[in-house]
C-alpha cells in the first residue's frame, strides 16, 4: 500500500491520500497508526523548517 501525506513545519501529520488499491479499512489503519506516532521531524531549508510531502509503501 502506498500512501502520501504532509508534514507541517510543526511536525503535525495531514492530508493523507492512497496511491494505490487497497481496502478502504486497510488504509485507515494506517492513517490510525500515523496519527498516533506522534510528531514527525519537519524537512528544514536554510535553517528554517518547512512543510513537506511524504510517499511511504506500506507491506501489509
Amino acid at each position: 500500500m502506498e500512501v502520501r501525506f504532509r508534514v507541517n513545519k510543526n511536525g503535525d501529520l495531514s492530508h493523507f491520500e492512497l496511491l494505490s488499491s487497497s481496502p478502504a479499512q486497510k488504509f485507515q489503519e494506517v492513517v490510525r497508526a500515523l496519527k498516533l506516532s506522534g510528531k514527525w521531524f519537519p524537512s528544514i531549508r536554510n535553517g528554517y523548517c518547512i512543510q513537506s510531502s511524504l510517499r511511504q509503501v506500506f507491506e501489509l
